[in-house]
């Protein structure tokens, strides 16, 4: 109770600001039907036994666990009954609930809460628990990684496999980096043939977690086949690397780089598109721009995906003029000029949006002339990781 009881009935207490604060102020209002009868502007009759007053309801739940409340059956039986003979569980807003039954449900909803709490607590001691441990633990200082780059190379030999190809990821693959920017390394292995044929075959895809302090990808070599084949961009882009980027690289890498113009086609177009322009790209970049004014420089979060956007947008225009993918922009270049004027928030809003639209004009007028030729890459695929496997048996 937020008041005293009282006869009239009022709404000054009513705020929707409440539901901010963790409650609601709301008036007990619930009477009906003949009981209207007794009400003349808010006041009550001498003969009506309605009283009111101001009520603030403590939310137990909602902010934590949504909309979960008591079973049906946790409030019935004679525990629970009403003067009426009415269960509690079917009792209906304008009944009164004597103060031992209203007790009671209160030791009810605490235990409740009280045990909800606890299963969320075991469910993240449980997670944490199953977080696998780091795989690499690399040093974050940006002076150190070469050092970085020889550990995880020598892991992964001496663990997994042979390796086929190692590069950097990120701003550095594409020449926009500064000089605090994170070393993201992108590796592929080939496993042991052992462990390809015995009862605990090698994961194919390995990334770093929480407890590292280095971003990597590390794929075996069926897994950056199965990627190559399905278009998948950051998987392409690596046989067009600039050759002084690449960290390692192998003779059956190579041997993918001289067939790389394969790779130009309709699935890697696809994915480009959906990356910049889906939920996460041009479509969260209209809503927050929506509203501004087109001269209104860009905001820092504006800037990042806009970044990202037209840097795809810039590779999927490569494919439309038939490759090769530009992914290492040199410092002369537009387009890496571009870039960085975007990354620093040096352009428009609506300079920006202007260069969107101008990059998805030349790729819609031109993507139907895109090849699909799926076929091809899946047998040529094919035939270069059976002749791997083959060599290592």
């Amino acid at each position: 109770m937020a008041s005293d009881i009282h006869d009239k009935l009022s709404t000054d207490s009513c705020s929707t600001k409440a539901t901010h604060e963790g409650c609601d102020s709301m008036i007990m209002e619930t009477f009906q039907t003949t009981e209207n009868d007794h009400h003349v502007d808010g006041n009550v009759s001498n003969h009506s036994d309605w009283k009111f007053f101001d009520v603030k309801w403590k939310r137990h739940f909602l902010n934590e666990f949504g909309e979960r409340c008591l079973s049906f059956q946790a409030t019935d039986g004679e525990k629970f009954q009403l003067k009426d003979d009415t269960p509690l569980n079917k009792a209906r807003n304008w009944q009164e609930v004597p103060s031992g039954i209203g007790e009671n449900l209160c030791v009810l909803i605490n235990n409740f809460h009280d045990e909800l709490k606890n299963k969320r607590q075991e469910k993240i001691k449980m997670a944490e628990e199953n977080i696998p441990p780091p795989f690499f633990l690399s040093s974050d200082d940006v002076d150190l990684m070469n050092e970085n780059w020889m550990k995880i190379l020598e892991k992964i030999t001496k663990e997994l496999g042979s390796i086929v190809m190692a590069c950097p990821f990120g701003s550095r693959r594409y020449n926009l980096h500064t000089p605090t920017s994170d070393m993201d390394m992108f590796l592929v292995y080939q496993a042991k043939t052992e462990d390809i044929l015995g009862f605990n075959p090698p994961k194919q895809t390995l990334k770093s977690n929480d407890a590292e302090s280095c971003d990597f990808t590390i794929h075996e070599i069926f897994r950056f086949g199965e990627l190559l084949m399905s278009g998948d961009h950051r998987c392409v882009e690596t046989l067009f690397i600039a050759d002084e980027t690449l960290v390692h690289t192998s003779p059956a890498f190579k041997h993918l780089q001289q067939n790389r113009s394969l790779f130009v086609n309709r699935n890697c177009l696809e994915k480009y598109l959906r990356d910049a322009c889906g939920s996460k790209g041009t479509k969260q970049l209209y809503r927050w721009t929506d509203g501004h004014s087109p001269t209104e420089v860009l905001t820092d979060r504006m800037s990042k995906l806009a970044y990202i956007i037209i840097r795809l947008l810039q590779n999927a225009v490569d494919i439309i003029k038939g490759g090769p993918i530009i992914v290492y922009r040199l410092d002369e270049s537009t387009e890496k000029e571009m870039l960085m004027k975007i990354r620093h928030g040096a352009l428009t809003i609506g300079e920006t949006l202007d260069e969107i639209n101008r990059l998805l004009s030349i790729i819609n007028d031109n993507k139907a002339d895109v090849p699909d030729n799926t076929k091809d890459v899946t047998a040529f695929l094919e035939n270069w990781l059976i002749q791997l496997r083959r060599e290592q048996f």
